[in-house]
């Protein structure tokens, strides 16, 4: 087993001993108790629904920004080059963010994480300050189209979902990330979908770009204030202290080698982040492919193109959009609650080859073009998502001890290597499927998809190569080892210690009554 291995399993192990000797500690009586509605939703942690709320309020400022301002001035100004430009800047935003989110993610890990995190905000933020400076303009566009370049220096590091996971209590972590899911979905559905019904499609209010525009900043400074209501936040909480992870952390490297090989060095050497982040490539790459065709297949198979009328457009946008957001909220909390009384391994491999299948009604509305189905397809389409809430579960817990932020924006570059394999392919190869002599074409991406996203399974069967998948899966045998390792690793790194802190051997020498106990122990595993 590799040292990263080893690190990440007793950190997973303590972190469980020590949430269930504190349970075990409130008396039985508490333990026999159901659990209440109180309880399910976590509402007695404050500092997670912070974290969910902040994270929602930039999502949905990002939302609002690019449906109101952002997108509507892309067509007035680029017209028919608006599907190239946006695909050309997909891919250079693809790119800088696979050379940059792990050196931010290792970031993060070093500094406070609400500061990491105010930085996350603020790169999804830059369109919209962007545009107030340069003005609606045609300058002030392509200003904002380069500052989301500017801004994807940060977004794979997913450094919310690491804060989540710095705030949330262990035996709690498999809800809170289901609740950080279905709340920021249901933001973004409250502050974007909403009101886009309301001015788009019902015309009950009349409220111009600018206005929305602002409206967007808003919710971005309501998302820094939340993060600074947090408080105090450790980076990372029951793992070892930073400077004696990096001091024995062999895959450490200072400099600009650093930044680019350290994220690519820890996925290939960590045998539980390797397959993990192997089946995010796959799911993101299926993803890609659905959300770059979508739109214009469905509008062809409508027959909307090239003569409907705006009406039509903008009624497909809601529907596209609106529908499947709000519905799959209850599908992510329920996932968490799942995730965390199946365990979070045994429901990624069963959630995955039914989100395959969930791609495939995509195919009906090439021949069953009705404007009532499109709703149908696009909640089939938004629960393919719902594998995302184990998965990065299962990425926090694996993650090296120090590390979880740079884990986390490992699995984002993977993504966003997906995300760029797919921007080339639809740019290489829509414009020859739709010279297939047959109705709305575009429908054999989606077969496609589905195969992508089934072969996501297949890296998470079976173990890795070294050990087991760690406490984080929720398989009995695994938390029974990490508990052994916890114990083993923990008494080597109190004899390792010694030379470096003469404070230490106290501790170390009061530990050596149990030592024979702790090597019979690691002998028999």
């Amino acid at each position: 087993m590799s040292t990263s291995d080893e690190l990440s399993g007793a950190e997973e192990a303590s972190s469980t001993l020590s949430s269930t000797s504190t349970s075990e500690g409130e008396g039985s009586s508490k333990l026999r108790t159901p659990p209440t509605c109180k309880d399910r939703l976590l509402l007695g942690h404050r500092k997670i629904y912070i974290v969910v709320v902040s994270a929602g309020l930039a999502q949905a400022s990002a939302a609002v920004c690019q449906t109101f301002v952002l997108g509507p001035l892309q067509g007035e100004l680029w017209g028919k080059d608006m599907a190239q430009l946006g695909a050309w800047f997909g891919i250079v935003i693809n790119i800088v963010a696979f050379l940059t989110g792990g050196s931010f993610g290792r970031l993060s890990d070093k500094i406070d994480r609400r500061v990491a995190c105010c930085a996350f905000f603020v790169g999804s933020f830059l369109p919209a300050i962007s545009l107030v400076v340069m003005g609606l303009t045609n300058r002030g566009l392509w200003v904002a189209c380069a500052s989301r370049i500017l801004g994807a220096v940060v977004v794979a590091a997913n450094v919310p979902m690491a804060l989540l996971q710095d705030v949330s209590p262990f035996e709690h972590r498999e809800v809170a990330t289901g609740i950080f899911f279905a709340l920021t979905n249901g933001l973004t559905v409250l502050l974007n979908g909403v009101p886009a019904v309301l001015i788009t499609i019902l015309k009950v209010v009349n409220i111009g770009a600018f206005e929305m525009l602002l409206f967007s900043l808003i919710l971005a400074g309501l998302a820094l204030v939340g993060l600074a209501m947090l408080g105090s936040v450790r980076t990372d909480p029951d793992r070892p202290s930073e400077s004696r992870t990096h001091a024995e952390d062999p895959d450490r490297r200072g400099g600009c080698r650093a930044a680019f090989l350290d994220p690519l060095i820890l996925i290939w050497k960590h045998s539980r982040l390797r397959p993990l982040c192997a089946s995010a490539f796959l799911m993101s790459w299926a993803g890609t492919i659905i959300m770059c065709t979508s739109g214009q297949y469905y509008n062809d198979a409508l027959g909307l193109l090239p003569y409907g009328l705006p009406s039509e457009f903008a009624m497909v946008s809601v529907l596209q959009t609106l529908p499947g957001q709000l519905l799959v909220i209850p599908g992510y909390w329920i996932t968490g609650s799942l995730s965390k009384s199946k365990g979070s391994l045994f429901l990624l491999r069963i959630l995955i080859p039914i989100t395959a299948l969930l791609m495939l009604p995509g195919i009906v509305m090439a021949f069953a073009p009705f404007m009532w189905i499109l709703p149908v397809v696009v909640i089939a389409l938004n629960y393919t998502g719902l594998p995302q809430v184990p998965l990065f579960r299962m990425i926090a817990g694996v993650a090296p001890p120090g590390r979880m932020g740079e884990a986390l924006s490992a699995a984002g570059i993977t993504m966003q290597a997906a995300g760029l394999v797919s921007n080339l392919m639809i740019a290489l190869t829509s414009s020859r499927v739709q010279n297939i002599p047959m109705k709305s074409p575009l429908w054999v991406f989606y077969p496609l998809a589905a195969v992508l996203q089934f072969c996501a399974v297949l890296p998470l069967l079976g173990n890795p190569r070294h050990g087991h998948w760690g406490a984080a899966a929720g398989v009995v045998e695994d938390q029974v080892m990490a508990t052994i390792y916890a114990a083993v690793f923990g008494l080597r790194w109190l004899r390792k210690s010694q030379e470096r802190s003469p404070h230490l051997q106290e501790a170390s020498s009061s530990t050596e009554a149990s030592a024979d106990e702790t090597n019979a122990a690691e002998a028999r595993v």
